[in-house]
């Protein structure tokens, strides 16, 4: 549900209180929150993107410094362990950006935060990765910056998007759910499609590449790694098609064709 208020100074005191905990002027709100105070919509919930700290730091940061420093209330909350993005609804915007290292919960003073930590400079995602170029703009705690890609769809009402970067997947999970939802927010938009998809010669892989595929509900096992679900394996690079009966299909990543190979959901 959306809450009933835009973007607010007390949410900004919180990015400033984050970036005074982990002492970083880089973390900012970024993309759906700072984009429709500006367009005077409601929010659903605040993305505050955080350059990665140690991972000892991140646990106790979250778990004991952020609480104190927030005060927090009996109803405020904040999870330390990260959301499984492949369990999430598939219009969450985080599983196609690439570099996401976790996403975290926080329910404070009735609204709904979303810790977002990432390798490097979060400004650099957002100008360069983001989906939509109408979500390329971010708050860093004294003013808002927009980008050229968010000032052309805002001026002529497109939601633009440039597939030369995007795999299948994604695309299709713009045009069949992100782009749909962000339309029934600004109807008067209109959904576009720029770029061009670069096509690389496929080859045959030795199937040692693809260990095993699934021994356990909805999981793919690909390689030394655990991906839960097409989604995860997605955001890995991998994905599925020409599926071949009930138990078996092919997998591509990268331009390459894997050999198909039987699969078992259980």
């Amino acid at each position: 549900m959306h809450n009933n208020q835009i973007l607010g100074e007390e949410n900004l005191s919180v990015l400033r209180s984050l970036q005074e905990i982990y002492k970083d002027k880089r973390i900012i709100i970024a993309g759906g929150a700072v984009r429709d105070f500006v367009m005077g919509k409601p929010y659903r919930d605040i993305d505050i993107w955080i350059p990665e700290v140690k991972k000892g730091q991140k646990a106790f940061t979250l778990e004991a410094v952020i609480p104190q420093q927030l005060e927090f209330g009996d109803d405020d909350n904040i999870s330390s362990t990260p959301l499984d993005l492949a369990d999430q609804p598939r219009d969450n915007p985080y599983e196609d950006v690439k570099g996401i290292l976790s996403v975290h919960d926080m329910y404070y003073k009735g609204t709904q935060y979303q810790l977002i930590f990432v390798p490097d400079n979060p400004k650099e995602l957002v100008e360069n990765h983001f989906d939509f170029g109408f979500c390329r703009i971010f708050h860093d705690g004294h003013k808002i910056h927009t980008t050229k890609a968010f000032e052309t769809d805002r001026d002529n009402k497109t939601l633009t998007y440039d597939i030369s970067t995007m795999d299948r997947a994604n695309i299709e999970k713009i045009e069949k759910v992100r782009g749909p939802k962000l339309l029934k927010k600004y109807p008067d938009f209109t959904l576009i499609k720029v770029g061009k998809k670069k096509s690389s010669p496929s080859r045959i892989v030795n199937l040692k590449d693809v260990l095993t595929i699934s021994i356990r509900p909805q999981v793919v096992q690909i390689g030394s790694g655990d991906y839960r679900g097409h989604l995860a394996a997605e955001r890995e690079g991998y994905f599925f098609d020409e599926l071949r009966g009930p138990n078996s299909g092919r997998f591509f990543k990268a331009g390459q064709i894997f050999p198909s190979h039987n699969w078992i959901w259980s």
